[in-house]
């Protein structure tokens, strides 16, 4: 990510910066890939067949078959989303930091927006898209 600007701006300015992690597919590079703790990472929600849970959800359920995977692979499931918003905190803390060396940080506005996240196994789902059904 490079960052060309000054603190002495004389028209206003906007920056529209696409950050896509954390979202399909999955993957993480290091560091931090190897930053999150297998050990610590919770286990999913209980199946949305066994749950009032939405048709939807419990179509996708049916569709991904995630019981199949084992406990063990949703647990890297898991931990590859976790070190993917890691990397999204870590750019984000870069421009951050170039706002602040610059002199802009004080004035700026910053947004972030999010989509609508993942289950990453929650309820036997990974993933809320219709595609899926």
């Amino acid at each position: 990510m490079i960052i060309s600007i000054t603190a002495s701006q004389t028209r206003p300015l906007f920056l529209y910066i696409s950050l896509l992690f954390p979202h399909p597919p999955y993957g993480c590079e290091d560091p931090w890939y190897s930053q999150i703790d297998r050990s610590l990472i919770a286990e999913p929600r209980p199946s949305a067949l066994e749950l009032d849970k939405p048709s939807m959800l419990k179509g996708i359920a049916e569709k991904q078959q995630l019981n199949e995977w084992g406990k063990e692979n949703l647990r890297e499931l898991r931990a590859v989303y976790l070190a993917m918003v890691s990397r999204f905190d870590y750019q984000f803390g870069l421009l951050r930091r170039k706002l602040i060396d610059r002199g802009l940080y004080d004035s700026s506005n910053i947004f972030v927006f999010s989509d609508h996240g993942d289950y990453t196994g929650d309820y036997q789902n990974c993933g809320k898209s219709p595609e899926l059904l």
